[in-house]
């Protein structure tokens, strides 16, 4: 039976793939949004595609969807970095935790690491069976530098510094997705699992990905009535959705964690998704799940003064397509409004 929720298997060329992807998406209505992601993700450094933070109750449920939408990445030549989730290492919020049950019982450190050996071969075999290529990387991508994971100042921002992302490199050029369990070693010479939050964090924060994409059984944050909320955009509803008192401790925690991330890399978008959805979230702007980004803050001046005039010279030369005189900023404006970045100036 044909999974809908994908295209249908890829022709040998990646070129024909991406036609494939587009025309999928020109049947629900969505033919641009996927041509332009086709397009950017052709331009880009294949490392720098996608960072996928997978949750380990997507991982026992629901590997084999996982594993055929990673499989037809791998068709298309695109090599997302997967980082896998460990529920019982503290410092992590972006995945809902799942509902407590005998087999969440705390586990002896050992015993969790061989389980999240195993977890990445079941994955990498899984991809593997479905026609794609990946390759399990534990504690190869810290230095020897790195931070001592069971301190608790560990801090993301810290870890990106001491990545060695070779590795990662060097497997996605041999077109192979990477899938990181996140072990490092402690000052003691001991493998310790740390917060698969603060790696993926890490990893956006290094390599500046197109997408990072949260996948849980949830497929999204929920409100308190267990609605999926689709869209937010943190300059404008953030603080409405915040003081409408709609989401639970976890929702608000899932929101925190994901301004956090935002905060640090400002133009990446954040998406929480399903195992099933993966290639909308991809391929489309906003996907099936939630959909987080920074948004635009507009600022107003009365005079050039404090502005960066070699950044609003570039914007608006590029938007005219000609070269300013030299003396243009030498009469004050009438009025300036610009996005906080220099994103965008009238």
């Amino acid at each position: 039976m044909t999974d809908k929720r994908r295209p249908n298997k890829l022709s040998p060329a990646s070129t024909r793939g991406y036609d494939q992807v587009i025309d999928f998406f020109s049947n629900i209505g969505l033919s641009r949004e996927a041509s332009m992601y086709v397009k950017m993700f052709r331009d880009i450094v294949p490392w720098r595609f996608a960072v996928l933070l997978i949750s380990a109750e997507t991982l026992e449920r629901s590997v084999k969807a996982v594993a055929l939408d990673l499989a037809y990445l791998c068709g298309l030549n695109l090599y997302p970095v997967i980082v896998l989730d460990n529920l019982q290492v503290a410092g992590g919020n972006l995945v809902r935790p799942a509902a407590q049950s005998g087999s969440q019982k705390l586990k002896a450190p050992g015993r969790r690491i061989r389980d999240l050996v195993a977890t990445s071969s079941r994955l990498v075999s899984a991809v593997t069976a479905a026609g794609g290529k990946a390759a399990g990387v534990h504690n190869e991508i810290f230095s020897l530098r790195t931070p001592q994971p069971e301190k608790p100042d560990f801090d993301f921002r810290i870890l990106a510094g001491h990545l060695n992302l070779a590795p990662l490199k060097s497997l996605v050029k041999n077109r192979h997705i990477p899938v990181i369990s996140p072990v490092a070693m402690d000052n003691r010479g001991q493998l310790r699992i740390i917060s698969a939050e603060k790696v993926a964090k890490a990893l956006c924060k290094r390599i500046e990905p197109q997408k990072f994409i949260v996948i849980s059984e949830q497929g999204g944050i929920l409100d308190r009535k267990g609605e999926l909320i689709r869209n937010i955009i943190l300059s404008t509803d953030y603080k409405s959705l915040i003081a409408s008192g709609d989401l639970d401790e976890n929702a608000l925690q899932q929101l925190e964690a994901g301004v956090r991330v935002l905060r640090e890399v400002p133009n990446l978008t954040l998406q929480f998704a399903s195992a099933g959805n993966l290639l909308y979230e991809l391929f489309t702007v906003k996907g099936q799940g939630t959909y987080i980004r920074a948004g635009h803050e507009i600022r107003e001046a009365r005079s050039f003064k404090g502005l960066d005039l070699e950044r609003l010279r570039e914007l608006i030369e590029d938007g005219f397509d000609k070269a300013l005189v030299e003396d243009y900023f030498r009469e004050p404006p009438h009025r300036v409004l610009y996005e906080r970045n220099y994103h965008g100036v009238i």
